[in-house]
């Protein structure tokens, strides 16, 4: 009988099982990974804080049914990216071993391609719990500041992987366009983020 091939679905481990696989240096799980999983908890505030908000309001507001879809979608996104982030690696990992530099420049852009979309994706959470900030009559829930912190240091937390494996190709111009692009989005995250924090006067000791 020929043997199956067995697939690992890291996003569906215990949270237990998945911490340990990310602080073992041998484990397929890495900073891709992590920043999706810390974004998946930081849509999970959001959608929870757009919840409030809706049950908030006297009538319904398309913006926060909007926040409310897209927070729940872009949270399973962001969990699904914690096992693509496994496959988009494995290509550089075998060129550094084998192959030339032509061959580890053409594997650079894919193989951080998850980790840049944990970035944008942070980027749209912050652009949305904004959004949703300005829609909540009266008090804020504490949610709406964890999900803005979170998101601010999943997008912090990949962008040191983005550029060492930018820094493996010879590439000058995508060297220099990565780097200037995510320190431009840092700078938009960090931005959104102080928006947000400078509406803690406004905090609800909330307990839901």
């Amino acid at each position: 009988m020929e043997n199956k091939l067995v697939l690992e679905i890291y996003r569906k481990h215990p949270f237990e099982k998945l911490t340990e696989e990310l602080a073992d240096p041998e484990s397929r799980l890495n900073t891709g990974s992590s920043a999706c999983a810390a974004g998946a908890v930081a849509f999970s505030l959001l959608n929870r804080a757009a919840l409030l908000c809706r049950a908030a309001l006297p009538e319904e507001n398309e913006r926060v049914e909007y926040i409310v879809r897209n927070s729940a979608s872009l949270r399973a996104y962001l969990a699904f990216l914690v096992d693509e982030d496994v496959k988009c690696r494995g290509p550089l990992r075998k060129a550094r071993k084998g192959g030339g530099p032509d061959e580890i420049a053409a594997c650079c852009q894919p193989a951080s391609a998850i980790a840049a979309e944990a970035v944008n994706m942070m980027q749209k959470l912050l652009e949305l719990d904004e959004e949703l900030i300005c829609l909540f009559p009266g008090k804020l829930p504490h949610f709406v500041f964890e999900a803005a912190s979170l998101a601010f240091s999943a997008a912090e937390a990949a962008v040191p992987y983005i550029l060492s494996v930018a820094r493996l190709s010879d590439d000058d111009t995508y060297r220099y366009v990565t780097e200037k692009e995510n320190h431009v989005y840092l700078d938009l995250c960090r931005e959104l983020k102080e928006k947000i924090y400078s509406r803690l006067e406004d905090l609800d000791c909330f307990e839901g």
